[in-house]
Order: structure tokens, then C-alpha cells, then sequence
């Protein structure tokens, strides 16, 4: 179940900015309740007037204007009855026709406003009766015209006037109903009016009434927050700001979550800090002038490496130069070997050559030496013949010889032929013999060839291999020369930052020797320096704090 208690405990538990934001919202809500209910009430207020002034009041007025119309309209008749000349009787006619024209509009215009059931109902009533009483009148001016002016004064003092009489009669009832429901519309806006005003007393009482609580509640939750009053915190505030933390800050028993609370815990620790900060500010002195020294060491050091660096940097480039001589002679070299190659690789296809030829000579030869044996045989086989055809020519006696001397020439050139034949076996042997031993000698000289080419293209191979050695060498020393210029550049810029240094260095020196001056100017109990120092004059007379403004005032410098 909710209780109030409780929530104030929640309000009072939230931020001063929660607790003032929902405060002025739920003002804020209660106004526009406020606003949106009276506005509503109005309009219901207006809702009803503009029902008298829009409805009720236009149909009396139609109503009575109906009322006059048909008066008009029955005096005119009653001087048609009486009318002995057409002019008059036009005349006449014509303003009727003009009244009965009015009365149709006006009862039109009523009866689109006519809604209520009594009112609509007494209407209908009157437009039967004024059909009736049209209708009659009209058989007056007939009669009237027909020059029957007895009979048409018998007829509209008679039933006209009778038929006039129920209309008027009907009329005033419907006025009546309009008036009767005016009269109740009235009644309901006066009723609304009163229901509003009501309405709004309470919705405004009531948001008086909350207003009022969490004034209260707020006002209770930043009393309680605070310790005390605000001129007394400014007051406290101002002493610790001006150093003096020996004041006693009174604070409520129990009260540990106040402003003021805080603030003498707050008094209790800075008196704490400010003695840790004025024994470490002699520390912090001492370190600097250590520092500052050690920079210089530094400095002289960093100097020296620089100036080696710039000595290395240029040997370096020497050597650069010189891989880079060494680079290109091995290129020469390199291209050099190459021709070289190339040249004993046409010696090579030459002695190939050479070697094709020998083998096809030697090839000739042995098919010389076979047909030269060949040649030997025929000439052996030929002596046989001959020795042959010599014997026979012996026996044939003196028939004979004559083939016998034949058969002997025969057998002379077949000993030549087989002679030269033998020799020139011989020679071709010789030359063989010759052919071969030079073939032999060609296959070594392709062989030796060979081997040379293959060794000056291992040659060219290692030349190749030096040059691209030399090329990654001098690019290789070429990135140890930019990172040595890059580490003397480093160096140098190191060089700068410690000269740099050096104006901070001493600059903290000063600033901690400030700083021990500066917590000095606090007051603490037992405080060597509790007496000096303590306030400073301004130029202009005024007095200002040397405790956190004078921190201040170091930070900013």
C-alpha cells in the first residue's frame, strides 16, 4: 500500500536537480490539467450558448417573422374583398405573392433548425394549418376577381378567418417550444457554468496543495543536505579557501552525509595532504636540481653520439661508392664473360662441324677401299681368264696364238690394274688410318670445346651471381647508410628535446621551491609557519588567500 511517508523518503533520497525537476513537473502537469480541464468546461459552456444563439434564438425570430408576414398577408386580403378596381386587386395579389414568397423562406429556415420533437411536432401542425389557411385565401381572391365581393367577404370572415386564426394559434405554440427549449439550454450552461467554477476551485485547491508539499519537502531535504544555512557554509568556505584550516566546523550529532559534514571532513584531509605535500615538496626540490644535472650529463652525451653517428654516416657512403664501383666492373665483367660464352659456343658448333665432316670422309674412304677390292678382284678374276684363254691358245697351236698374245696383254693390264688397285688400297688405308686418328683428334678438340664453354659459362654464372651479390650489397649498405642518417637525425633531434629539457628542468626546480612557499601559507595545528605568510595584499588593498589561490596561481603560470 503506498504511504506518504515513503514517498517523501523516495523524494528526499533524489538529486536536488531530480527532486526540483519532478516539483516543477508535477507543477507544471497540475497547470495544464488545470488549463485543459477549464478549457473543456468553457467549451461545453460555449458548446451550450451557441446552441440559444445559433438554434433557438434564429427559429423564435423566423417564427415571429412568420407571425408578421401572415398578419400582413390577411390585411391584404381583406382589402382584395373589398377592392372594386383591378388595379388594386393586382396590386394586392402581387404583395400577397411577395408575403407567401417571405413566409415560405422564413419557414423553411425554421425548419432546418427544428430538431426537438415537441418543437418539431408543433411545427408540422402549423404548416398544415398554414396550407389550409393558403388554400382558403386563395379561393377569396378568386372570388374577389370573379366580381363576387359578397361571397368573397362571407368567405374570409368566415373560414379564412378561422383558417388564419388555428395558424397564428399553431405559430405561437412553436414559438412557445423555442422558447421552452431556449429556456432549458440557458439552464444548462448556467448548470455547466456552476459544475466548471466548481471544478476548477477544487483542481486549483488541489494543486496548491501539492505545490505546497514538495515545497515543504524540498525545502526540509536541502536543509537537511546543507547542515545549515548557506552564509554559514560560504563562511567556512571562505577560511579553508583563505588557508586557515584550523577553524572547528560544527556539525550536528549523527550528521555524516551533510554538506557541512563533508565539508569538515573535507578541512580534515586537506590539512592531511598539505602536510604529505609540504614534506614532499622538499623531496620533489631535491629531485629536480638531480634532474637537472643528469639532463646535462645527458646533453654532452648525446653530442657525442651525434658526432659518431656523422662519422659513420660518412664511411659509410665510402663504401657505398666503392660497392658501387665494384658493382659495375662486375657488370663489365659480367658482360664480358657473356661474349666470351658466346664466342666458344660457335667454336664448339664448328669443331661439330668439322667433326660431321671428318666422320663423312672416313665414311667415303671405306666405300673407296671396298670398291678398290672389288676392282682387285675383277683383276684377279680377269688374270685367271687370261691364263685361262692363254693355255687354251697354246694348245690350239698356231690358230691360237694370236689370241694368245691377247690373253697375255689381258693378263699384263690385269696385273697393273690389280697392282695400282693394291696401292691405291694402301694409300686409301693410309688416309683411313689418317682420317680416323683426325676424327679422333676433332672429337677431343669438341669435347675440350665443350668443356670450356660449359666452364665459361659457370664463369659467367658466378660473374652474374657477384653482380647481383654487389647490387643487393650496395643497396644493403644504401638502407645502412639512411638508417644511420636517420639515427643521426634522431640523435640530433634527441639533442634538441634534451636542450629542451633543460628549461623545464630548471623550471621544476623553481616551481618546487614555490611549492614549499606556497603550503606554507597554510595553518594547521602545530604549523611551524602558522604565523607567516598567511595573507597577501593585493595592489589595490583588498586581501586574498594565499592557500588554493596561490596553488592556482602556480598551476597558471
Amino acid at each position: 500500500m503506498f504511504r506518504p511517508k515513503l514517498s517523501m523518503n523516495w523524494l528526499t533520497s533524489q538529486k536536488v536537480a531530480t527532486q526540483l525537476f519532478i516539483a516543477f513537473t508535477v507543477l507544471i502537469l497540475s497547470t495544464i490539467a488545470l488549463g485543459v480541464f477549464a478549457v473543456d468546461r468553457l467549451s461545453s459552456v460555449t458548446a451550450t450558448s451557441s446552441e440559444i444563439s445559433d438554434k433557438w434564438m434564429p427559429g423564435i425570430g423566423h417564427a415571429f417573422e412568420m407571425r408578421a408576414k401572415i398578419l400582413d398577408f390577411r390585411q391584404l386580403e381583406s382589402k382584395h374583398t373589398r377592392a372594386e378596381d383591378e388595379g388594386y386587386m393586382t396590386e394586392y395579389e402581387e404583395k400577397m405573392a411577395a408575403l407567401v414568397t417571405d413566409i415560405k423562406k422564413a419557414s423553411d429556415a425554421f425548419d432546418k433548425l427544428a430538431t426537438e420533437a415537441t418543437e418539431r411536432a408543433a411545427f408540422e401542425k402549423f404548416k398544415k394549418s398554414l396550407a389550409q389557411y393558403q388554400s382558403t385565401s386563395k379561393r377569396v381572391v378568386e372570388l374577389g376577381r370573379a366580381k363576387k365581393q359578397t361571397e368573397a367577404r362571407d368567405l374570409e370572415d368566415g373560414a379564412a378567418k378561422i383558417a388564419v386564426d388555428e395558424t397564428i394559434e399553431a405559430l405561437d405554440k412553436v414559438v412557445k417550444a423555442s422558447f421552452a427549449g431556449a429556456n432549458a439550454a440557458a439552464g444548462d450552461a448556467r448548470g455547466e457554468y456552476a459544475a466548471a467554477k466548481r471544478w476548477i476551485v477544487i483542481v486549483v485547491a488541489t494543486a496548491v496543495v501539492i505545490s505546497l508539499f514538495f515545497a515543504v519537502v524540498i525545502v526540509r531535504s536541502l536543509t537537511r543536505q546543507l547542515g545549515g544555512e548557506p552564509r554559514a557554509l560560504a563562511a567556512i568556505a571562505e577560511r579553508i579557501a583563505n588557508g586557515d584550516l584550523r577553524t572547528d566546523v560544527l556539525v550536528k550529532a549523527g550528521d555524516t552525509t551533510s554538506l557541512v559534514a563533508q565539508m569538515k571532513f573535507m578541512q580534515q584531509s586537506i590539512a592531511t595532504i598539505v602536510f604529505n605535500v609540504r614534506s614532499n615538496a622538499e623531496a620533489v626540490a631535491r629531485a629536480s636540481k638531480e634532474i637537472a644535472s643528469g639532463n646535462h650529463d645527458l646533453s654532452s652525451r648525446t653530442e657525442q653520439q651525434a658526432s659518431a653517428l656523422a662519422q659513420a654516416g660518412s664511411s659509410m657512403g665510402d663504401l657505398r661508392e666503392q660497392i658501387k664501383h665494384s658493382a659495375e666492373s662486375a657488370t663489365q665483367a659480367n658482360s664480358l664473360a657473356q661474349v666470351a660464352s658466346g664466342v666458344a659456343t660457335k667454336g664448339g658448333d664448328v669443331v661439330a662441324s668439322v667433326v660431321s665432316t671428318m666422320k663423312g670422309i672416313n665414311d667415303s674412304s671405306k666405300k673407296i677401299a671396298e670398291i678398290t677390292g672389288l676392282i682387285d678382284g675383277i683383276a684377279f678374276q680377269t688374270n685367271i681368264l687370261a691364263l685361262n684363254a692363254a693355255v687354251e691358245a697354246a694348245r690350239a697351236g698356231e690358230q691360237g696364238r694370236g689370241f694368245a698374245v691377247v690373253a697375255t696383254e689381258v693378263r699384263s693390264l690385269a696385273a697393273r690394274s690389280a697392282e695400282a688397285a693394291k696401292q691405291i688400297k694402301r694409300l686409301i688405308d693410309e688416309s683411313v688410318g689418317r682420317i680416323e686418328k683426325g676424327t679422333q683428334q676433332v672429337d677431343q678438340a669438341g669435347t675440350t670445346m665443350t668443356d670450356v664453354v660449359a666452364s665459361i659459362q659457370r664463369v659467367t654464372d658466378l660473374i652474374a651471381e657477384i653482380t647481383a651479390a654487389s647490387v643487393e650489397q650496395s643497396a644493403g649498405v644504401v638502407q645502412v647508410v639512411e638508417s644511420v642518417t636517420e639515427m643521426d637525425r634522431t640523435t640530433q633531434h634527441n639533442a634538441a628535446l634534451v636542450e629542451q629539457l633543460a628549461p623545464p628542468a630548471g623550471s621544476l626546480q623553481d616551481q618546487a621551491e614555490e611549492l614549499v612557499q606556497v603550503v606554507a601559507a597554510f595553518k594547521t595545528d602545530g604549523a611551524d609557519s602558522m604565523n607567516d605568510g598567511a595573507i597577501e595584499h593585493s595592489p589595490n588593498g583588498r586581501k586574498e588567500p594565499t592557500g588554493f589561490t596561490g596553488l592556482a596561481k602556480m598551476a597558471a603560470s
